[in-house]
């Protein structure tokens, strides 16, 4: 059995797997493919997770995640792969290399549009395959008497912080 817990707007789904023991994995499902998200952390981070509870457009997931410093809130915030750093310099270059040709030339309206394609080209957000990779943020820091419910695009939380004793 599997539960969806969370979606964003590009269809990527958060949530649980049971089998008939209990609950087994968290999952990410993306483009069609199925990762469970303790795979998807960084190697060696010492923490698994429980519970895949949301999920933003950044791709950051809210979930329930045990660790060294005990279990609580995590924030799972997406590594950025080597071609996201590629296609950010791609965007710079031409930028440069568009201001820089404006300069030798007489000036014309012609090139500031070029040159406002160019940064758009250069801005515009493009949707890359599923993160190879996670790290784990314990969120708020500190605190193991919380839940959280759903998580805005800033990768803030709402939930529930659990005080005992006043």
């Amino acid at each position: 059995q599997v539960i969806g817990r969370g979606i964003n707007s590009h269809g990527d789904v958060v949530g649980d797997g049971y089998s008939d023991h209990g609950p087994c994995c968290t999952f990410l499902w993306s483009d069609g493919v199925t990762a469970k998200l303790d795979n998807l952390l960084e190697q060696g981070s010492g923490w698994r997770v429980y519970q895949a509870l949301d999920i933003n457009n950044g791709g950051q997931i809210a979930a329930y995640g045990c660790g060294a410093p005990g279990c609580m809130i995590v924030r799972l915030d997406p590594v950025p792969e080597p071609a996201s750093y590629a296609l950010l310099l791609g965007g710079l270059a031409t930028l440069m290399w568009a201001r820089r040709r404006r300069g030798r030339r007489a000036r014309r309206p012609a090139g500031l549009i070029g040159l406002a394609a160019a940064a758009l080209l250069a801005t515009a957000p493009v949707r890359a395959a599923a993160p190879a990779a996670y790290t784990i943020t314990p969120y708020p820091p500190g605190e193991l008497d919380a839940y959280a419910t759903e998580m805005n695009q800033r990768g803030h939380m709402l939930g529930i912080l659990l005080r005992s004793g006043g």
